[in-house]
């Protein structure tokens, strides 16, 4: 008895033990209540890219689920200078609500998208940099040009055969009306050596213009209303519609009414002219352009009395040198006017502007024929450029003639430009042209101007 007391005893022992065992291996891999709570079902996880995108058919180009899929995968750069190329508004617009980049890729994306006055904002902060590189530049100038608000002031003095000078002008330019743009100019003329024998007086002046542009995706439309006065008052208006077609064709067309005739110095005081005008340009290369123009005049004295008419053909061939700045370059241009005169005898303030014992005819006022070619060569930007400058900037060209009605000549002209506080302009230059327009006189300007962008 004792034996199998001991045997039962034993085996009750082992079984107890695996029961412990067993009961603390349960509580070793059971979870926890809050593990428990923490658990996520495998269907409650959020995948970034759903696998119904993967295997969505889509066909369109443009679908948002492939764009997203594509992201990632191709590189920011690349895909700017796809946009780019491709003139992709669309693209241009999910890269700027997607992505960080340079400013300047930023500018080209916001003026590609639309978004024009936030472009010329970065363009302004571009262009304040001390350290804007050439290319940089190139893209941030005609930016801001073409959206921000300009100010500034220009006095020239120049020299004519029967007169001279001081022209001051005061312009703005820029600010919005609704989808149009206004620009106001203000002048003060004031004249002054008068050779008595050409003319027996030459007044002051006073005028001003206001211009709207309408801009849209390839062509501007701008009307200018004008005043002056000086004789008398006179008031006159242009439309000018500009065209850009694709890359390499622009055309201008001009009409024009009652405008200040500016063909010689005596039309410059009592000329008026009805117009119009073509203009075309194309350019045949990166570095060659070829620009063809015409046009039909009707010229009237200030008081209503005939003086006249002229048909005026020019061509002109030019070519960039050297890509790099300052840019060389060259160009000939052939002229041709032929003007009608009108054979009437003029009376009151036309007539008063005529010596005594000179005939008081319309062709004491109107302009020679002009047949002209003349070659030019220079070197760095036109003296006309309205752009913000670079740091530094020099300019010049001369260029020799020959006419049919004053036989050869000369012309040159110079200039030096920088910037002062960054989207700004300071401009020296001066001009001289032996025959201004073909007509027997000379000509001489000289002047100072500073343009500040805002």
């Amino acid at each position: 008895m004792s034996l199998l007391t001991l045997k039962f005893n034993t085996l009750s022992c082992v079984t107890k033990r695996i029961l412990k065992s067993l009961c603390l291996a349960m509580l070793l891999f059971a979870p926890s209540a809050n593990a428990q709570e923490l658990a996520v079902q495998p269907s409650a996880i959020k995948s970034p890219l759903p696998q119904t995108h993967e295997k969505q058919d889509c066909d369109n180009a443009n679908c948002p689920e492939r764009k997203f899929l594509h992201r990632p995968n191709t590189p920011l750069g690349a895909r700017i200078s796809d946009a780019l190329t491709r003139q992709d508004r669309e693209a241009a617009a999910d890269i700027l609500e997607h992505d960080r980049m340079l400013m300047s890729d930023e500018m080209n994306l916001l003026f590609l998208a639309g978004r024009k006055n936030e472009a010329a904002e970065i363009a302004y902060t571009l262009m304040e940099r001390a350290s804007l590189d050439e290319s940089l530049y190139e893209q941030a100038a005609p930016i801001l040009m073409a959206n921000a608000r300009a100010s500034g002031i220009m006095t020239t003095f120049y020299a004519f055969e029967s007169y001279s000078g001081i022209n001051t002008e005061i312009s703005t330019s820029g600010h919005g009306i609704g989808r149009l743009k206004l620009d106001v100019n203000v002048h003060r003329e004031v004249r002054y050596n008068v050779d008595t024998s050409l003319l027996t007086s030459a007044p002051d002046e006073n005028s001003g213009e206001i211009a709207l542009h309408q801009n849209g995706d390839s062509y501007i439309n701008t009307l200018k209303l004008q005043s002056s006065q000086a004789l008398n008052i006179q008031t006159g208006l242009s439309l000018n519609h500009h065209h850009q077609i694709g890359a390499r064709i622009k055309l201008d067309t001009l009409l024009a009414y009652n405008q200040t005739a500016t063909e010689n110095p005596a039309m410059r005081i009592m000329g008026r002219s009805d117009s119009i005008a073509l203009e075309g340009a194309y350019s045949l290369d990166s570095s060659n352009q070829w620009i063809l123009g015409g046009g039909h005049y009707h010229y009237q004295s200030i008081d209503g009395q005939e003086l006249g008419s002229g048909n005026l053909f020019t061509s002109t061939l030019s070519h960039e040198l050297s890509g790099a700045y300052p840019a060389a370059h060259a160009r000939v241009t052939g002229t041709w006017n032929q003007f009608n005169t009108a054979e009437q005898t003029l009376t009151g303030l036309t007539a008063s502007l005529v010596p005594a014992g000179n005939s008081s005819t319309a062709a004491y006022f109107m302009p020679k024929d002009v047949s002209e070619i003349a070659v030019y060569a220079g070197i760095g930007d036109t003296i006309g450029n309205k752009l913000p400058s670079r740091s530094i900037e020099f300019m010049g060209e001369i260029g020799v003639f020959n006419n049919l009605s004053t036989g050869p000549g000369w012309r040159a002209s110079g200039g030096l430009a920088g910037r002062i506080i960054g989207a700004d302009r300071l401009t020296m230059f001066i001009r001289y042209d032996q025959a201004p327009r073909g007509q027997s006189f000379s000509s001489l300007e000289a002047g100072l101007a500073y343009l500040l962008f805002y």
